[in-house]
């Protein structure tokens, strides 16, 4: 597999060849109407990326391939939503 870097701009997550600087694949919401608010690698699985909306809503990929993973992510609903996410995931 190529070095990867995972770049989000508006409402896609651009998955980016490192060495050729092409973009390997585009991985976008189901909603066309909401943007990336943030994004992290899943630390138990290095191809699995969440992504945050500002929707709010929270989806998991295979950033390899680009599948939406389903996932249970619990509604978050106070300042500990790392812990709670995190938690959630392992």
């Amino acid at each position: 597999m190529h070095r990867c870097l995972l770049v989000a701009i508006d409402n896609a997550l651009k998955v980016v060849n490192v060495q050729t600087g092409q973009i390997i694949r585009s991985i976008r919401s189901r909603s066309q109407l909401t943007s990336i608010a943030d994004f992290a690698i899943d630390p138990s699985n290095e191809f699995r990326v969440l992504v945050a909306y500002s929707s709010p809503r929270i989806e998991v990929y295979d950033w390899t391939d680009g599948l939406l993973i389903t996932v249970p992510i619990p509604r978050l609903a106070h300042k500990d939503t790392a812990w709670q996410l995190s938690d959630t995931l392992t």
